[in-house]
């Protein structure tokens, strides 16, 4: 028997679901924008170091956004284990906004901490996980 996720029953609710999982989506897609820039960056020779640094902030930004690619999934198909990593990545954010705001990229500090805020409270409005609906029944 399969179970349709219902607009009010556990794991439902799409207006809590899809603003969430929209944010996470578009976090996703700059994190993909920004491995591509990166790249292109590296490959046209105006990162500096041949150390190999240029290619391990690639492969970072690279896994985040996989990480949130997953984790935007997760939201979309409504999974109730998605709202802690969901609140976790947006903390992660946060402490990153208030790192770049003190460390002399106040703009871009300024625009991470917004992001991590209002994803924080839209994480927190997700229902909580409930062990004994199986997401996957």
């Amino acid at each position: 028997m399969t179970h349709e996720p219902t607009a009010q029953g556990p794991g439902g609710d799409r207006l809590r679901w899809m603003p969430v999982a929209v944010w996470m989506a578009a976090q996703t897609v700059l994190l993909v924008l920004l491995t591509g820039w990166l790249a292109a960056d590296q490959l046209a020779g105006h990162t500096g170091a041949g150390d190999g640094r240029g290619i391990g902030v690639i492969v970072v930004a690279l896994c985040c956004a996989v990480a949130a690619g997953a984790l935007a999934w997760a939201l979309l198909t409504r999974r109730t284990l998605a709202k802690t990593p969901t609140l976790l990545w947006h903390v992660m954010l946060l402490l990153i906004g208030l790192s770049l705001t003190t460390s002399g990229a106040g703009a871009l500090g300024v625009v991470l901490l917004v992001v991590a805020v209002l994803g924080f409270l839209a994480g927190l409005r997700l229902p909580k996980l409930d062990l004994d609906h199986d997401d996957d029944a």
